[in-house]
């Protein structure tokens, strides 16, 4: 887990040849009238299939995969912007890529301040 700092900064997870289970923990501060913590996926394109059962991204709302499932994504079909909603802070993101098909990946840019 780590905290985020501002100004925004981005993580990427793109060209995974191989088997790949990658989990980013982001928790910001929590303190009382802090913004919540926001992630916008501008970019993403992981194998697609309709269960999303070989590369997927899931969002948890909250500090690790025990937390409220927000969705579950793949193809192009990616999570948009996600909002913290949770006493934590936090948001919990897992990759899974399987060892088939290669795409460009996915690109979120991690923010705590409101964004208009």
């Amino acid at each position: 887990t780590h905290p985020v700092q501002k100004p925004a900064f981005a993580i990427k997870g793109n060209l995974f040849k191989h088997i790949l289970i990658l989990e980013v923990n982001v928790l910001a501060s929590n303190a009382r009238g802090e913004p919540p913590l926001c992630v916008d996926f501008i970019e993403f394109d992981v194998e697609p299939n309709a269960s999303c059962n070989y590369d997927y991204l899931k969002v948890y709302n909250g500090m690790d995969n025990n937390a409220p499932l927000i969705g579950t994504y793949c193809g192009t079909n990616g999570p948009g912007f996600v909002t913290s909603n949770n006493a934590d802070n936090a948001l919990t993101f897992i990759f899974h890529s399987d060892n088939s098909e290669v795409r460009s990946g996915w690109k979120a840019v991690i923010n705590c301040t409101i964004i208009d």
